[in-house]
């Protein structure tokens, strides 16, 4: 007789009652008894169900693929991710997938867009990248007569936003490039700042944000299907120094602040995001949560402040099995510092942390603040230290965006050789270390497992990391805090390095990364004009 009623239920019964538990509870029932751990093991969604929630995953539409082909899929995409064991490397037309500074790029999807230009025309190319599904890229393209600075995709809604030189917002549809049919007004700003010297455009599901730089600094967001202007600053109306801006959510978002030297993080839960009948400013509009960076001398200040992290989709995608759920995305808050007369200069430093734990600081906050005062502040030493990691830039300088994808950041790295050759590496930082993903790379006894390719090297970092400086002087030798920090600034968040060597070539260009969930982009520039080597183009398919 069974101990228990549930473990009496026929099996169907008992699977279906499992499928309501979260993948740890599920993990740990398989732990109580046998009959409850035959009933898991041989039940293939649960275990796809638990692999999900371990990789940070969010299952998609049912398509070709069945659910134990799916659980191949991600079990074999995880490990080739950790040992960047990629299954193939496609060379592409690189005429059409170089971007052109200052012109616009994406990567959303799978697909690339990006504008270029000759002889006064401006072309939007859409490439489809190359996969396991479909090794062979697809290029289309659409010639126009505007310039655009920026645009940015949801292939989900099928709905692209473009920003004109003259300022004008457009909706469209991305299969048509014409206004997109949910769009009440396709042009959601009729004129705006021609001068714009940076922008940065995103989208979260209904939502639409831009931020602005010109000689002040504009914020806006949009609902993209009413058309509705759901919250602006500009200049001395904007009670903030916004740098960067980065959804977390469908309604929260975090800003960079460089004035104070803070993470901002702002909640929509309580306000109409349909349409209000007067936009919100902020002003009136305030985040719940200032969270300190470390602290700086009086005489420095945050000259480079920027944020990066994966583009929300409003769903899966029909031709993805799965995408990364946005409260396990990483993001990355990039820093440089500068003196005041600015006769003095850092180098960039690289910060991440979890969505997760941006949004913990959110939860049941209750009304939202009406006060700067009401504003709750979190020093650095209560949240940084043991959820952040901060570190020296030792890599090329990531130039492109995209180059952050779920829990994965790619960078580039090089080492010039004796014989004048450049030897060119990836190098991917993994901040998912549930130690149930690890068991491909890591033995029983907690140590990286061998690898026998002398091209790859892992490294699991769990050690805490300080910037700091050795000096000496008549004491003899101690630490001192980096510049230009006040005092020694120590992160702990852990993570898996994974660095592989690419080739060696000859000519000493620069190489940068982009990613997401199934490839890495390699874009190779000319070293200058008169270089006889083509700009190459070469995508790693995982």
């Amino acid at each position: 007789m069974p101990s228990h009623p549930l473990i009496g239920l026929p099996r169907e019964l008992l699977t279906c009652a499992l499928t309501f538990l979260e993948h740890k509870d599920i993990l740990r029932c398989r732990g109580v008894c046998r009959t409850l751990q035959t009933t898991i093991d041989q039940s293939v969604g649960l275990l796809y169900q638990v692999q999900l929630e371990i990789e940070g995953l969010i299952d998609g539409p049912k398509g070709n693929l069945c659910t134990s082909d799916r659980l191949q899929l991600l079990l074999e995409r995880r490990d080739r991710w950790l040992r960047l064991d990629w299954t193939n490397i496609v060379t592409l037309a690189a005429a059409k997938l170089v971007p052109e500074t200052p012109l616009p790029y994406e990567l959303q999807g799978g697909t690339f867009f990006n504008v270029t230009t000759y002889d006064g025309k401006f072309t939007m190319n859409m490439t489809r990248l190359p996969s396991i599904a479909g090794p062979r890229p697809t290029y289309e393209s659409k010639n126009f007569d505007s310039q655009y600075v920026d645009i940015t995709a949801d292939p989900s809604q099928d709905l692209m936003v473009v920003l004109d030189v003259p300022g004008r917002l457009h909706v469209w549809s991305l299969s048509t490039c014409e206004p997109h049919p949910l769009a009440i007004k396709p042009v959601l700003r009729e004129e705006g700042t021609p001068e714009a010297r940076m922008t940065g455009l995103s989208i979260a599901h209904d939502l639409v944000a831009l931020v602005e730089w010109t000689g002040q600094v504009s914020a806006t967001i949009w609902n993209w299907k009413t058309g509705a202007m759901i919250l602006h600053g500009h200049g001395h109306d904007l009670p903030h120094l916004v740098t960067g801006l980065a959804w977390l959510s469908p309604d929260k978002f975090v800003v960079s602040d460089a004035d104070t030297n803070s993470l901002l993080l702002f909640s929509l839960s309580s306000y109409d995001c349909v349409s209000p009948a007067t936009p919100y400013t902020f002003a009136t509009l305030f985040p719940y949560v200032r969270l300190q960076l470390p602290t700086i001398h009086d005489t420095w200040h945050l000259s480079f402040f920027q944020l990066e992290t994966t583009p929300l989709l409003a769903s899966v995608p029909k031709d993805r099995p799965f995408i990364p759920s946005p409260e396990h995305n990483i993001v990355v808050f990039t820093l440089q510092y500068a003196t005041m007369d600015h006769t003095q200069v850092t180098g960039r430093y690289l910060g991440f942390v979890h969505a997760r734990h941006l949004m913990s600081h959110l939860s049941g906050r209750g009304p939202p603040p009406e006060r700067l005062e009401d504003i709750k502040v979190v020093p650095w030493t209560e949240w940084g230290p043991q959820n952040t990691r901060i570190m020296r830039n030792c890599f090329s300088r990531a130039t492109y965006a995209r180059y952050v994808h779920g829990q994965r950041v790619v960078y580039p790295s090089f080492r010039d050789t004796r014989e004048d050759n450049r030897i060119q590496y990836i190098v991917v930082l993994d901040f998912n270390l549930h130690p149930k993903r690890l068991e491909s790379i890591v033995g029983a006894n907690g140590r990286l497992k061998e690898t026998f390719d002398r091209r790859i090297k892992t490294e699991l970092v769990r050690e805490p990391e300080a910037l700091e400086r050795r000096v000496a002087d008549s004491s003899g030798l101690h630490t001192v805090p980096l510049q230009p920090f006040a005092e020694k600034v120590t992160t702990s968040l852990p993570y898996v390095k994974t660095v592989k060597m690419v080739d060696k070539r000859p000519e000493k260009r620069t190489s940068h990364f982009m990613m997401d969930d199934e490839r890495v982009i390699e874009l190779n520039h000319r070293v200058s004009q008169d270089d006889p080597n083509d700009a190459q183009v070469r995508v790693y398919t995982f």
